[in-house]
């Protein structure tokens, strides 16, 4: 499954507190959190802990749970997971990756926004999330330094293993 979350998704001025991209995923978030924030105003780090946390609770939801928020499932972009099994244990790569296996905690907003993004922050809010939900982070051997949701995206439309076909389809040849 592949659900549209992502510390790119709001933007930030490098090591500021000043929004200059929202993307609409993110905006989505937002009203969720019933949080009007808009490009060119200054934000709170708690404001962006709320944001964060919803993100990263959509995504131990949708690893975890068959019955899904609404605003998990307006996140999704294919089919939810089965679920015939559980989660115990997950491997994140992507750039907020690094954040998650460590000790981070977000302390400030011009600290979050270093790569011009809340990236740091959802890394931080994962890696709570999965603790209070039981689920284990394991660190992958070598993890790839592209944004999750690109990752996501081409795996899901390239890789053999996660591609989805309809049975209707198949066989398919050359």
């Amino acid at each position: 499954a592949c659900l549209n979350i992502g510390g790119h998704l709001i933007e930030l001025e490098r090591e500021r507190d000043k929004i200059i991209y929202i993307a609409e995923p993110a905006r989505a978030i937002l009203r969720e959190c019933g949080l009007p924030l808009v490009v060119g105003e200054r934000v709170e780090l708690e404001t962006l802990k709320t944001v964060g946390l919803t993100m990263a609770r959509s995504l131990v939801e949708a690893i975890s749970k068959k019955e899904l928020s609404s605003i998990t499932k307006e996140l999704l972009m294919t089919a939810p997971l089965r679920l015939d099994y559980p989660v115990e244990r997950v491997m994140i790569s992507g750039g907020v990756a690094d954040y998650v296996y460590s000790d981070f905690k977000p302390m400030s907003v011009s600290q979050v926004s270093q790569w011009g993004d809340m990236g740091p922050l959802l890394g931080w809010a994962v890696g709570e999330e999965l603790k209070r939900a039981g689920i284990e982070p394991v660190r992958p051997g070598e993890t790839i330094r592209a944004t999750v949701i690109g990752a996501g995206t081409h795996s899901v439309n390239l890789s053999g293993s996660t591609i989805s076909v309809k049975e209707e389809t198949l066989p398919m040849r050359n």
